[in-house]
């Protein structure tokens, strides 16, 4: 544009009126510009798709429908303790517990050793009241072990252990005075008594002689008892040989009865008796009736018995004496 037509533009004023139209521009932009409650919207859209992405997963693998917490991952009290303590607990602090556990868990193993040996040896017939006291020391040292106090544990242990081991060392004591118990009982006629004082013996020592033999008579010991009183009351009424074969009957179920031993001799001898005079009676009446020679033979008879021999040679010398004066007389008569 030549230069000369710049100089011939007219000035152009601007009033008031004439700025509307950049009023209305400005109205327009300001109008554009989001809200703050969009851009608040945004944001909590923004957070909640971080949720669903990070944070529902893990939600999702701790549970399970209906929105229930997986049995494996709910952690008891009980437990959060446990790990609590533990991690207050240094390496070597938990290397001594663990030395003190497995000493403890030895003694116990040999206290319960020693509860199966007494138990079959019928412990309660004969040791109740320090078996029981033995296991309450062990009773204790389970709670000390719950606790996880292990050294008290141990020394509660090791108590009930060294009671259980006092009655097993007093086994022959006790099975001493388990026999002489079952003695008392045949004397007294007992029999169940008896039967079951040799049973127990035999428990706690199979092995023994006394035991076995005490154990055999105890159960013959009715029909010993019932023979023995019948061989008394044929006794008495003379039935000597009767009586005699019931003292030997008892023998043969019980060599050990001390009464039947004693009767087979008194009646065995009462029987002899009984046969020598009756013997000896024979020879005098053959005597008087003037046969010296049977008398004497009867006589002889007589000294076999084993008893009264010096009676038996004495009637044997003064019928021989006789006999040499008889013949003494009858040469001089002739």
């Amino acid at each position: 544009m030549p230069h000369k037509d710049v100089d011939k533009i007219d000035t152009v004023n601007f009033d008031q009126n004439d700025n509307s139209v950049f009023l209305n521009q400005d109205a327009t932009v300001a109008a554009e510009k989001p809200s703050p409650w969009v851009w608040i919207g945004l944001g909590g859209l923004l957070l909640l798709a971080l949720m669903v992405i990070f944070v529902l997963p893990s939600v999702v693998s701790d549970y399970e429908l209906p929105l229930e917490r997986r049995a494996g991952l709910v952690e008891s009290p009980t437990a959060e303790r446990t790990v609590l303590a533990a991690s207050t607990i240094s390496p070597f602090e938990e290397a001594q517990r663990a030395l003190q556990r497995k000493e403890a868990q030895d003694v116990l193993a040999e206290l319960l050793a020693s509860q199966g040996e007494l138990d079959v040896l019928d412990v309660a017939l004969w040791g109740q009241q320090k078996y029981a006291a033995s296991l309450e020391q062990a009773s204790i040292g389970d709670e000390y072990y719950r606790a996880q106090d292990f050294l008290l544990a141990r020394e509660s242990y090791e108590a009930g252990r060294d009671g259980l081991q006092e009655l097993i060392d007093t086994l022959p004591t006790v099975v001493e005075q388990t026999l002489i118990e079952g003695e008392r009982a045949l004397i007294e006629l007992d029999a169940s008594e008896a039967l079951s004082k040799y049973t127990l013996a035999l428990l706690l020592d199979p092995e023994n002689e006394a035991a076995q033999i005490g154990e055999q008579r105890a159960l013959t010991l009715d029909t010993v008892t019932a023979l023995l009183t019948e061989a008394g009351g044929l006794e008495e009424g003379g039935e000597l040989q009767q009586a005699l074969a019931n003292y030997n009957e008892v023998l043969s179920l019980d060599s050990y009865n001390e009464i039947a031993t004693e009767k087979v001799a008194e009646v065995s001898l009462r029987i002899t008796e009984n046969e020598f005079a009756q013997i000896m009676s024979s020879g005098y009446v053959l005597l008087q009736q003037g046969e010296p020679e049977k008398a004497i033979a009867e006589f002889q008879r007589a000294s076999t018995l084993g008893i009264k021999q010096d009676e038996a040679q004495a009637a044997i010398i003064q019928t021989e004496n006789e006999i040499a004066n008889t013949e003494i007389v009858r040469i001089r008569e002739l």
